[in-house]
């Protein structure tokens, strides 16, 4: 009686996250590309106190921006290695919720750390076949692994460059303008 409560719990959470999250991806995708090219516009015009503002929580995110450590829970199999985009190894089926740190924003935006992530696919390298992608966004400069069995998977990472951005964004020097 426990696992069909747990397996209708589950199925309840994928899909009030998978299906909203399957559905809207690429509307997302649409907005955060029209954002990131105003965004790019509007940084230039920021005042002063806007800067002053945001200064401490921009040196928080750049220190989350740093590491990817993801717990996943939902059906398949998958495992992965990464050695920045170049190269990378990745062979995955899943649907899965998940938690943590969602690793690299790569842009002016807020991730939430709680989600759903449904990928199938093989990446070599920068070559890859996916029939569905609505998993995490890598880094091509990320070195890490993934690993899913069954039911459970984790993801973990580090990037080098966000830790070099961590640093100089304490003297407002900016390399992956990611900050708010």
């Amino acid at each position: 009686m426990k696992l069909l409560y747990t397996s209708l719990v589950f199925i309840y959470l994928l899909v009030t996250l998978a299906i909203p999250t399957t559905l809207f991806a690429e509307e997302n995708l649409r907005q955060v590309s029209d954002t990131s090219t105003a965004s790019s516009v509007e940084k230039e015009d920021r005042s002063i106190g806007y800067r002053v503002l945001v200064y401490i929580p921009n040196r928080v995110l750049d220190l989350f921006d740093i590491f990817r450590v993801r717990v996943r829970v939902g059906p398949g199999t998958g495992i992965g290695v990464r050695a920045t985009e170049v190269l990378s190894f990745n062979l995955a089926s899943y649907a899965s919720i998940y938690a943590g740190l969602p690793g690299p924003r790569q842009e002016p935006i807020l991730r939430s750390p709680l989600g759903a992530e449904v990928y199938s696919g093989a990446r070599a390298s920068v070559f890859g076949i996916e029939t569905e992608n609505y998993g995490p966004r890598y880094s091509p400069t990320e070195f890490g692994l993934d690993l899913h069995i069954l039911f459970i998977g984790a993801s973990v990472g580090i990037d080098p460059i966000e830790l070099v951005d961590f640093f100089t964004g304490f003297v407002g020097f900016e390399i992956v303008e990611d900050d708010l």
